[in-house]
């Protein structure tokens, strides 16, 4: 019977340990490269408008408020002007809290006119409680809002510049402003995404443009 020689302790790597580490680093390249590729594509999409890292933070921040209503939450607005109820569990804010959020282009002195997002917590006796504000672009040309879905049941659904607050929630909303001119890809989200059950497959029907 031959007995194999133990291994030596400072024995150099094997070619099948070489092997397996070098697959290890090339899985590893490869994700990077995806993660750094989608980055780089984000920006290039916001190339030419003196934005940075804040705004797309700003708008993930917009997308996951909307897709995190609970809900009782409701949602309404006009073609310029965008009211969502959402839970924040973050400071300021109580968890639970049904914290009433406005869109809107406001007015800042020396004709500037930013987007701003403005989260307002219902505070005792009818007193405004917890605040906190912050800006997707400091200067817009202007700020559009619409809503996909059916406000009244039976009626067919399509892209509407208003929709009522006694309405259920709609299926999407878009949201489109510039910075400075500058046009910017438009915000498609879903509201309430995150506790919906639905999910919506390659063969559903997507609303036109």
């Amino acid at each position: 019977m031959t007995i194999g020689r133990p291994r030596h302790p400072r024995r150099g790597t094997s070619l099948l340990e070489l092997l397996l580490a070098l697959a290890m680093m090339s899985a590893i390249a490869l994700i990077m490269s995806a993660a750094l590729g989608l980055t780089s594509r984000a920006g290039v999409r916001f190339a030419g408008a003196e934005i940075g890292t804040g705004l797309l933070l700003h708008r993930d921040r917009l997308r996951r408020l909307i897709e995190d209503m609970p809900p009782q939450g409701r949602l309404w607005g006009t073609d310029g002007r965008l009211k969502f109820e959402t839970s924040i569990e973050e400071p300021p804010f109580w968890p639970g809290d049904l914290v009433h959020v406005t869109l809107e282009r406001a007015t800042a002195p020396g004709g500037i006119r930013p987007v701003v997002v403005s989260a307002v917590a219902p505070g005792v006796d009818s007193a405004e409680g917890p605040r906190t504000d912050f800006s997707l672009v400091e200067h817009s040309e202007g700020l559009q809002v619409r809503y996909w879905g059916s406000p009244v049941p039976g009626m067919r659904p399509e892209w509407r510049e208003v929709w009522p607050m006694t309405a259920p929630l709609p299926e999407l909303v878009r949201i489109e402003y510039d910075a400075a001119g500058t046009t910017l890809p438009p915000l498609v989200v879903r509201p309430a995404r995150s506790l919906s059950q639905e999910v919506m497959s390659l063969s559903s029907r997507l609303p036109p443009g």
